[in-house]
């Protein structure tokens, strides 16, 4: 897997503790873990785009 894979299980290399934790908490309140992975990755998908876009508006 390359470093710009990010499917299951590659993705998980780039969790921080704070994402651990999230689904840790997730999976604790019933969550299923599959659905919790899925939720982390759509957390952290949206941050990056939201980062690449203000980067794109700040650099017009």
């Amino acid at each position: 897997m390359t470093g710009e894979d990010t499917s299951f299980p590659a993705s998980l290399d780039r969790w921080t503790d704070a994402d651990w934790s999230d689904y840790r908490q997730r999976v604790k309140d019933g969550e299923g873990s599959c659905v919790a992975i899925d939720a982390v990755n759509r957390h952290l998908r949206r941050t990056a785009q939201k980062q690449t876009g203000a980067r794109a508006e700040a650099s017009q």
